[in-house]
């Protein structure tokens, strides 16, 4: 709603004022002056900040123009005006209507961004590959690398700006919602992450083609764990904003539903003289805009890995706008009709239908979006968290089963090595479940957050570096790896174990007087781990 203007004004003779002219748009002749400054110089620099000074209603579009006078006072001053400028002044409605319409951009940036750092990562995996196979790196290999590293840079310089966009974006809600300050909260982390990346990328690429190739080697390898951390973490940050904008907008439809049904029922108290046919196409075409944002709000959600459940009913459309050119019709026959006839009231009933019917549709969406945030209650999420917990605690038994028995095995023949490799691939398969459940999990609680990833990467990293040491016969390697594996299993088994008991102990507090007594609550599980 703000807007900036800066302007120049001059005149041989010397200037007297410089104004402002404001109307509304169709109403020209009733015009508005306010006086920006009174000049004696022959030249003037001004400044505007739009709509300061100016008495405008919300929701309607003004035209304006600069308008400066000279000291001709033989002509008492003449003017000249600058070019119209035009604007409407939006209400609340609009301007949340707007701030939705920039979050879905910014998402989509974010979604590109993304797609982008799965071409990265693949590219990466592919540059480790050629260095495994070479024994030293000539001048393409250097320059490849380079090359990635420099791509790699820009891309978290991207993450940077559309995370701190976002983030401004939720930031204008200024409001106490679980989720948005969550989702805030990460993107400032996101955003910190990214800056991190882009540093230590550029100290790399100045060393790049100076260090050797096995410490190269060991950077890379680095960055690849870095990268499908970060990955993984905005998949998922994404995909939780994906579900808030659904919600939010869900919401905003509902409230612009709520108004036009106010007003549609507005219209249809009012007499023959001012329920027109202009002002029933006005509110047939703004219904038509809502049902289209109602249509893309449909396929938005379709995209979310877990659909909200948000209740858009076809025929109730349909019926609204049935009502709607029903009424119009009967109208215009009115307006046809000799004046003297007696007004039929078929149009005035139609529109309150379509106002009824448009009512019920906000009241449908409204609960659809404020239910729709969690996705699910805390019990039905604790249980599938104690389901995850007890695959995780089954894979961390046999993981320390498998590292056992490798440890009392210095010596072993093909046939165990293979029976190894075997037995941990079905191992990582395990642990895949356990990962995909608890992705589907941190959709509906967003806590799950940072600490969770950097376990579930690691976990990955020295599985596939355990399979990748054994089969290079590196035996006492592929052991330490397989260490790492249990060590991270079971640092995530206790935080999620943690996690477990603070939603138990807050369903008992829910069960019992509702306050809590100090107790433990999972952000400062978070706070703590992070520490």
């Amino acid at each position: 709603n703000v807007s900036y203007y800066t302007g120049n004004a001059s005149d041989d003779y010397g200037l007297r004022k410089i104004d402002v002219v404001y109307f509304q748009v169709g109403e020209e002749e009733n015009k508005n002056t306010v006086n920006l400054l009174k000049s004696t110089s022959n030249y003037e620099q001004f400044y505007y900040t739009f709509p300061s000074g100016l008495e405008l209603e919300a929701g309607k579009s003004y035209g304006f123009y600069f308008e400066v006078t000279d000291n001709d006072a033989i002509h008492n001053g003449k003017t000249i005006k600058s070019q119209i400028y035009q604007q409407v002044l939006l209400n609340e409605n609009q301007l949340k209507n707007k701030d939705l319409e920039s979050q879905q951009s910014l998402i989509r940036d974010l979604d590109k961004s993304l797609q982008q750092s799965k071409e990265q990562k693949e590219s990466l995996e592919e540059i480790n590959q050629n260095q495994k196979e070479k024994n030293s790196l000539n001048f393409n290999d250097k320059n490849q690398i380079k090359d990635f590293l420099k791509k790699q840079e820009q891309q978290e310089q991207l993450m940077q700006k559309f995370s701190k966009e976002l983030k401004e974006n939720l930031n204008k809600e200024n409001k106490d919602d679980k989720l948005n300050q969550l989702l805030q909260e990460r993107l400032q982390r996101q955003e910190e992450q990214a800056k991190k990346n882009q540093q230590l990328l550029e100290e790399l690429n100045k060393v790049a083609d100076k260090i050797k190739k096995e410490e190269l080697t060991k950077k890379l390898e680095e960055l690849g764990k870095k990268q499908q951390n970060s990955q993984r973490s905005l998949e998922q940050l994404l995909e939780l904003t994906k579900r808030y904008y659904v919600t939010e907008k869900a919401s905003q439809i509902a409230r612009d539903l709520e108004e036009l049904a106010k007003k549609q029922e507005e219209l249809s108290q009012q007499n023959e003289e001012n329920n027109t046919v202009q002002k029933q196409k006005e509110l047939n075409k703004k219904f038509d805009e809502i049902s289209a944002e109602m249509d893309d709000l449909k396929k938005d959600n379709e995209k979310l890995k877990k659909p909200i459940d948000i209740n858009l009913e076809k025929s109730k459309k349909e019926g609204i706008k049935k009502d709607q050119k029903n009424a119009l019709e009967q109208l215009e026959k009115n307006a046809i009709n000799d004046k003297n006839k007696p007004n039929s009231t078929d149009a005035n009933k139609k529109q309150k239908s379509a106002a009824e019917k448009m009512k019920e549709m906000s009241e449908q969406l409204s609960e659809s979006s404020s239910g729709g945030g969690g996705g699910s209650s805390v019990t039905e999420d604790a249980e599938m968290l104690r389901q995850i917990l007890d695959n995780l605690i089954i894979f961390s038994f046999k993981q320390e089963i498998l590292y056992d028995r490798l440890s009392a095995r210095e010596d072993q023949d093909a046939t165990q090595y293979s029976e190894t490799v075997r037995d941990q691939n079905e191992l990582k398969g395990l642990f895949e479940h356990v990962d995909d459940s608890l992705f589907a999990l941190s959709l509906r609680q967003a806590e799950l957050s940072e600490f969770v990833n950097e376990q579930i990467t690691e976990v990955y990293y020295n599985i596939d570096k355990s399979l990748e040491t054994m089969a290079d016969g590196q035996m006492f390697q592929g052991i330490s790896h397989q260490k790492y594996v249990l060590t991270a299993a079971n640092s995530l088994a206790d935080f999620l174990a943690e996690v477990m008991d603070n939603m138990n102990s807050s369903m008992q507090m829910g069960k019992g007087s509702g306050e809590s007594e100090g107790g433990f609550q999972l952000p400062d599980i978070i706070k703590g781990q992070q520490e």
